[in-house]
């Protein structure tokens, strides 16, 4: 009677370790997606990102002084945007494919990857502006050929 009990508080016991190793493996994917978006410098490009955006702002000649600018990104904070971002790599990627791409982003040519990525995605945007402008242009053309519409814009 007694190994039974014994064994009955085993049983009890193992989903309830389990849960506890699930959670911790949780916990330190969690740490390793922050430490990946850190690396990566994923926050600070969102700074980067948004003193761009408030870069147009000030051209629209609001006439807002300096000061609200300053204080504004003052308050932006990348780890706001790190924190956001968190569950969306840990929804796509596994434990396993976080500690790869640490490993390569943490490797030579990952850093040289990091550091340049700006001016690809800057160049890259560019490109993409420009081909979807041929693209309208071409399809409007298209539309006129075909006769459904009468308007070139």
């Amino acid at each position: 009677m007694c190994l039974i009990s014994v064994c009955i508080v085993c049983l009890i016991g193992m989903p309830a370790s389990g849960e506890q190793s699930a959670s911790n493996d949780e916990v330190t994917k969690v740490q390793d997606i922050r430490k990946l978006l850190e690396v990566t410098g994923a926050g600070q490009q969102g700074i980067v990102a948004m003193k761009q955006v408030v870069e147009s702002y000030k051209a629209m000649e609001l006439k807002v002084p300096e000061k609200f600018w300053n204080d504004f990104m003052n308050s932006v904070k990348a780890s706001d945007l790190t924190d956001m971002i968190i569950p969306i790599y840990n929804k796509y990627l596994t434990h396993q494919e976080i500690k790869e791409l640490l490993q390569f982003y943490e490797s030579p040519v990952g850093k040289k990857l990091i550091s340049v990525q700006p001016q690809i995605f800057r160049e890259s945007y560019i490109k993409g502006q420009e081909w979807g402008k041929v693209l309208g242009e071409k399809v409007m053309k298209k539309l006129l050929e075909e006769g459904y519409t009468n308007k070139a814009e």
